[in-house]
């Protein structure tokens, strides 16, 4: 079981990450809108602007995911399961936490499930190649 304070200082962390994100993906939005005016615009113009909100659309999506993982850690906490793995159920090492707060899994856990994850693509890929 977690410390009370523990439990405390990641809620804190966790919270002022969820607003960094918040505030991160509106300011992308109004940049984008800022620079949406096409009058006088050559398509050189046009094509950095279509770029912009390509790269806007990448980067947004990557703060919804990780906003999602934010809230989905501070729902493990209101459960009383945060700091452990879900795979191992082991506790997450503590260093672990304080440089993820979100980590779903422990370190050698989240390790095998990317060389799973690297597996399985590749051999999803060698599949597509051999047809």
């Amino acid at each position: 079981m977690m410390k009370s304070q523990d439990e405390k200082k990641y809620r804190a962390q966790l919270n002022e990450k969820l607003d960094a994100l918040r505030d991160s993906i509106q300011t992308k939005k109004i940049n984008v809108l800022e620079n949406e005016e096409s009058e006088g615009k050559d398509e050189g113009d046009l094509a950095e602007q279509h770029l912009n909100r390509d790269l806007l659309f990448h980067l947004s999506a990557n703060d919804r995911r990780v906003a999602l993982e934010v809230l989905a850690a501070l729902e493990r906490m209101d459960q009383g399961t945060y700091g452990r793995c879900e795979w191992c159920e082991e506790p997450i090492e503590p260093k672990r936490l304080d440089a993820v707060p979100w980590a779903r899994m422990c370190l050698l856990c989240q390790e095998e499930q990317e060389q799973a994850s690297k597996a399985g693509g590749v051999a999803e890929l060698a599949e597509e190649l051999s047809n």
